[in-house]
């Protein structure tokens, strides 16, 4: 089963499914999603770029988490955790 899903063509979907999730993915309020389903989703995307040897540096993680929060609620906070 290993070798199934190690497959060229798996990895290329997965990458895909990543993708899908970079452009995608936002946080507006705990309403439309909840942030630690956020946070989830993009540890899922990271750990996918991860094992097809296409990993983000830390920072590059940390810009597109802040990028990805798209509520006015936060702003104060993320400015604060920025510097």
């Amino acid at each position: 089963m290993r070798s199934h899903f190690a497959g060229e063509g798996n990895a290329s979907i997965t990458v895909a499914d990543a993708d899908r999730l970079k452009e995608f993915l936002y946080y507006k309020n705990e309403r439309s999603m909840a942030f630690e389903s956020l946070l989830t989703q993009l540890q899922t995307m990271f750990n996918i770029y991860k094992d097809q040897g296409e990993e983000d540096p830390e920072g590059q993680k940390i810009r597109i988490l802040y990028k990805k929060i798209q509520t006015n609620d936060l702003d104060g906070v993320i400015q604060l955790l920025k510097t």
